[in-house]
């Protein structure tokens, strides 16, 4: 076997590990954007939704209390899975 053939079937084996690893860490990957989308957008939503009915600063904390609620249970969902 020559020194070319040895070299692409370890990168193809590597190849084969990451692809692996990449699969098993979507779930985490997608619960860890969920917490930081719901946070960020229920906080400018609840922030917004303030400023336009003068009620600062209750919509804005409903918003980041409603947004971590929803990024932890995402988190607890696959931690829990497993």
């Amino acid at each position: 076997m020559s020194s070319d053939s040895k070299d692409q079937l370890f990168l193809i084996k590597v190849s084969k590990i990451f692809m692996a690893i990449v699969r098993q860490s979507v779930p985490y990957m997608v619960a860890s954007y969920t917490l930081i989308g719901s946070l960020i957008g229920l906080s400018l939503l609840g922030y917004f939704a303030d400023k336009w009915l003068s009620t600062e600063p209750w919509l804005l904390l409903l918003g980041v209390i409603l947004g971590l609620v929803i990024g932890l249970y995402a988190v607890a969902k696959v931690s829990l899975k497993k």
